[in-house]
């Protein structure tokens, strides 16, 4: 995943938190997207064959998609939980 900082970090911190929990957010629907399509996908194709492996489905080929996606969803929502604690401990420190 790309990210341009050349306007964002020109931007006050509190709207560059803003602008980071809303790409999160789009992120994470594209990945909940990829997974419910893929999981359709992999079971639209349960009875497709590969031409010289007759015994293996196609569908094992295309449950990558909904299995990355959801590695993908897991990491991304593990980033979204650690900036909310930097947030918080940072928010903590200021009020002691």
């Amino acid at each position: 995943m790309m990210s341009v900082d050349l306007f964002v970090k020109r931007l006050p911190k509190k709207a560059q938190k803003v602008i980071k929990a809303i790409n999160y957010l789009i992120i994470s629907a594209f990945l909940v997207y990829l997974i419910i399509w893929g999981s359709q996908l992999t079971y639209a194709s349960r009875f497709r064959r590969f031409l010289g492996m007759p015994a293996v489905s196609y569908a094992w080929v295309n449950l990558s998609v909904p299995i990355g996606a959801a590695l993908l969803l897991r990491t991304t929502i593990t980033k979204m939980i650690a900036e909310l604690k930097n947030t918080e401990d940072k928010g903590a420190e200021k009020s002691c």
